[in-house]
């Protein structure tokens, strides 16, 4: 299966406990692929880089997922440090680290 991150960062672990060495992170807009679960973890691959480790798979919500990857070509990676976006659902502000991905702007949005 296969999820685009939808949150601004996500650490990867070297194994499935918080304690454990964070070997990577993940990116708003970079998608995963879901390798291994278990009880309260995935072992992901980040499909950008091929970066594999361990996430808690209360991060990100399985309803988004897909059985093919998403098509992400698009998408362009932000260059500055810290981005301020809103969600369109609400009001709520995220800032985004620099090298979150974003689909193509339309009119200064994008969804």
């Amino acid at each position: 299966m296969f999820i685009l991150v939808n949150v601004p960062l996500i650490p990867l672990r070297a194994s499935a406990d918080e304690r454990s060495e964070m070997v990577s992170q993940l990116l708003f807009g970079q998608q995963i692929e879901i390798l291994e679960s278990t009880n309260n973890w995935w072992f992901v691959r980040n499909l950008i880089d091929d970066y594999t480790g361990w996430i808690g798979n209360k991060t990100l919500p399985l309803k988004n997922a897909t059985e093919k990857p998403i098509d992400t070509s698009h998408f362009t990676p932000t260059k500055t440090v810290l981005m301020t976006c809103f969600k369109t659902s609400s009001v709520e502000k995220i800032l985004l680290p620099a090298g979150s991905m974003l689909p193509k702007i339309n009119k200064e949005q994008f969804q």
